[in-house]
């Protein structure tokens, strides 16, 4: 069944690929764009092919893999829609303390 995220519509194979991609990178849960950015840099520079200190054949694998990864985590990003009012900025916990903090049913 999709599900819809950030306006993006995405089904079970694209979210088991997206979470994929973050681990081949080591990303956290939650990153930023610029933590992204950075660690795709760092693994680069780990798995280049002319650092010479790894297998040649191993490089090249892991920069396609790191590379293939970079790019599925980037296009969902630039194709995710971000909440820009009110409530929707909030976090989970925040928006939740919010709304419904003071009411006995739900605090």
């Amino acid at each position: 069944m999709p599900h819809s995220f950030g306006g993006c519509i995405l089904n079970e194979n694209r979210i088991k690929e997206i979470a994929e991609a973050a681990k081949i990178l080591g990303l956290p849960e939650r990153a930023t764009l610029q933590v992204i950015k950075d660690r795709y840099r760092e693994l680069v520079k780990k798995w280049h092919p002319d650092s010479g200190s790894k297998n040649e054949k191993e490089c090249r694998e892991m920069i396609r893999k790191i590379n293939k990864a970079y790019k599925i985590i980037t296009d969902f990003i630039n194709n995710y829609k971000y909440p820009l009012s009110g409530d929707a900025i909030l976090d989970e916990e925040a928006y939740i303390q919010r709304r419904f903090g003071n009411d006995p049913i739900w605090s």
